[in-house]
């Protein structure tokens, strides 16, 4: 193997699978560390290449000179592809945060099995990688600290981002209780600004525009009324129609 092709093995272009290749029966002839801490290895038989994992050496009792049987390869196969699948999930994961199915459509999409992916994402929710609830509220609570969202757009937030309903709407209400969500404010944050955009429109199309525009964003429909009024308030009504 050129020294260039190891380099590719050992890192993957982001977002993209590696080949998966086959191991065949055989003699192992070489096997060597790719990372300092010794967890990934290049593992050679015949002419074939893959990584493994230092547990997957102690299982299968890796060693140049060892003869891999038919089942051996078949299963170190499988198990390589498991492990290839799990390194493109901590890569996803390093790059955003990220929900379980957000995860599993990423892996899937990048070649990954649905029973790989799946092991992957059982594997790095064991190991607190990954929790769907915790995601939903770090959402939850970065959106409403920005400020100009109502509660309903959260929920739609997470539940576009891969978020149960239900888990969803529990972030939100966590979030809610903790730091509180005021939305006529937020409303009447985000309406004054759209409000500089209708001026040239008369009193009855900007008010039109204006409430579409709010309940586009989730605000119930009291907050809404309430905010259009105090912001087109003082508005003339003789401006040009649309």
């Amino acid at each position: 193997m050129t020294d260039g092709a190891r380099e590719s093995a050992r890192k993957p272009r982001r977002g993209k699978t590696r080949e998966r290749r086959e191991f065949p029966p055989g003699k192992v002839s070489a096997l060597r560390g790719l990372d300092p801490r010794g967890a990934r290895h290049l593992l050679t038989v015949g002419e074939v290449d893959g990584v493994v994992s230092a547990e997957l050496i102690g299982l299968y009792r890796l060693a140049v000179g060892r003869e891999l049987t038919p089942a051996e390869a078949r299963d170190l196969t499988k198990a390589a592809h498991q492990l290839q699948v799990f390194d493109m999930a901590v890569s996803l994961l390093s790059m955003r945060a990220r929900s379980s199915r957000d995860l599993r459509l990423g892996l899937t999409r990048r070649g990954a099995t649905k029973e790989e992916a799946e092991g992957a994402i059982i594997r790095l929710t064991e190991l607190g990688l990954i929790n769907d609830a915790a995601y939903a509220r770090d959402v939850a609570r970065s959106k409403a600290i920005s400020g100009g969202v109502s509660r309903r757009r959260l929920e739609t937030v997470l539940v576009r981002r891969g978020v149960k309903p239900e888990e969803a709407r529990e972030a939100v209400g966590d979030v809610v209780e903790e730091i509180g969500l005021d939305e006529r404010g937020a409303a009447l944050k985000v309406a004054l600004k759209r409000a500089s955009q209708l001026s040239s429109y008369d009193r009855a199309t900007a008010k039109r525009r204006l409430y579409a525009f709010l309940a586009r964003r989730g605000y119930a429909s009291t907050v809404v009324s309430a905010v259009v009024a105090e912001v087109l308030g003082g508005m003339a009504g003789d401006n040009t129609d649309e």
